[in-house]
């Protein structure tokens, strides 16, 4: 029993504990000296509060030329006061693919002959200055016409902690070139790839997995650079859902990816209970700790690192499993259905990907 233990963790966990410490030993910040014209796309929901946002990027070493504001309604636009450099496209309603992606889509009409690089960002990452010199600087440059970045979430409350802590782990392993996936808080790209942009916003929910499929059916240079981690504020209210809507993605656009997080999330937990008792059981508290451990020095070497609560709370969550407990959960509860809501509209997606508006 022990030695099946062992295989089940070393299954479960190996990958990703590997590819973690390849990361949080590697990363680091990137002062790219980038200059150039870039045009930056915010799509917003109603309600939606930008300040903290515009003064992150008032600090950007590279200071964009242009914001745009993407949203459904005129009404949906915040009071900007002053208003500066900023300009909003009203998309209206989506029918056939996701509002966020349709109201990309709109946006992208506004792109100009003069404009070097465009960034979709989303409005709840809080990006360090030197963000946006280190996601455009491959494009500026001519290395690549793809970059993205992943989100860096900072959990705001107890309920928050373990979805952080899973979140993480996502943002220090799925950049990995053969698994083609580009998700959370921004991306860019050069403007003569607007065509498959397009093509990766025309039909589905999720904009950014769009994007990276088109951006490889297309033969795109993609690149996600690990610099480019953006805090981005989770708060306990939603933290299930927004958990459990990102595994329902992941089931609809990468339904591979998906089922290898249900198995190794279920090999782990079967480990502990293999291991309960045994001496053994330490390797499955090393290999979490180890993670913990990883994302911590990943945070802190990107100058994202915890307060002292926080940093007490992800080491208790790789100590145990609970972080695993509640990822099963979740993804039972992605498994179930093809419908989905967000942000107050419901959609149901068909096998094939693309998503329609249903209430």
């Amino acid at each position: 029993m022990i030695t099946l233990g062992l295989l089940l963790l070393a299954v479960g966990a190996g990958p990703v504990l590997v590819a973690m410490l390849h990361w949080c030993v590697t990363v680091q910040p990137v002062r790219d000296e980038a200059a150039g014209v870039v045009t930056l796309v915010l799509p917003l929901a109603p309600r939606a509060q930008i300040a903290p946002l515009r003064a992150a990027l008032a600090a950007q070493h590279l200071a964009p030329c242009r914001l745009i504001l993407a949203v459904r309604e005129a009404g949906d636009a915040p009071c900007l006061g002053d208003g500066g450099g900023v300009e909003i496209v009203v998309a209206g309603a989506a029918i056939t693919r996701g509002q966020k992606s349709h109201n990309l889509a709109a946006a992208l009409d506004t792109v100009q002959p003069a404009d070097q690089a465009v960034v979709f960002l989303d409005a709840d990452i809080l990006p360090p200055p030197w963000w946006l010199a280190c996601l455009v600087g491959p494009i500026l440059r001519g290395e690549r016409d793809v970059v993205g970045g992943f989100r860096w979430s900072v959990p705001e409350g107890p309920a928050a902690q373990a979805v952080a802590w899973l979140d993480r782990g996502w943002a220090l392993t799925a950049r990995v070139p053969w698994l083609n996936v580009a998700w959370g808080g921004s991306l860019a790209f050069a403007p003569g790839c607007i065509a498959s942009i397009r093509r990766g916003l025309e039909h589905g929910l999720s904009d950014d997995l769009g994007i990276a499929a088109a951006a490889r059916a297309d033969g795109l240079r993609l690149l996600i650079r690990g610099a480019a981690l953006v805090p981005s504020p989770l708060g306990s209210a939603g933290a299930l859902e927004f958990w459990t809507r990102q595994l329902r993605i992941l089931r609809f656009y990468r339904h591979g990816l998906w089922v290898a997080q249900m198995v190794a999330s279920h090999f782990v937990i079967a480990a502990w209970l293999l291991l309960a008792g045994s001496g053994a059981l330490w390797w499955a508290v090393a290999a979490g700790a180890i993670r913990s451990l990883a994302q911590d020095i990943a945070g802190r070497r990107l100058g994202m690192g915890d307060p002292p609560a926080t940093r007490a709370a992800q080491a208790v969550l790789g100590l145990l499993p609970l972080a695993e407990l509640l990822n099963i959960g979740c993804l039972w509860s992605s498994a179930i259905g093809r419908g989905m809501s967000w942000r107050g509209i419901t959609y149901r997606v068909a096998p094939d990907g693309s998503a329609r508006v249903v209430a």
